[in-house]
């Protein structure tokens, strides 16, 4: 029996591809079963504060786009001037105590919204 081949994936909560991404890599893990491993690694995009981030046209339309690019993935586009997160470190810090990756919390339970 050969070993299993070991995806190392990096990700992030507030990255919409990382999302689209897990919904693609839960797909290829349910169809090989023990013959893949994924290793989830946290890599924050947004590792300092930025306080005061609020949703622009431009932030509205790459949502667009991303939720276009994979139908499963559940894409709520927010509105203009919504805040958005200042960091992803207290999201990805919570999610590492739990023992669960980002996007392996995001995609095990389905249909999740994404903002």
């Amino acid at each position: 029996m050969t070993a299993p081949v070991r995806l190392d994936v990096f990700s992030d909560y507030l990255c919409p591809w990382c999302y689209n991404a897990a919904v693609r890599l839960r797909e290829i893990q349910q169809h090989y079963g023990e013959r893949v491993r994924l290793h989830w690694r946290t890599f924050p995009l947004i590792p300092g504060a930025e306080p005061d981030r609020r949703v622009t046209q431009k932030t509205r339309e790459g949502r667009q786009r991303v939720g276009a690019e994979e139908p499963r993935a559940a894409f709520v586009v927010p509105e203009i001037d919504t805040p958005l997160p200042a960091s992803s470190v207290p999201a990805l810090t919570a999610a590492t105590s739990a023992g669960q990756s980002p996007v392996e919390t995001r995609a095990a339970g389905g249909q999740t919204t994404r903002r």
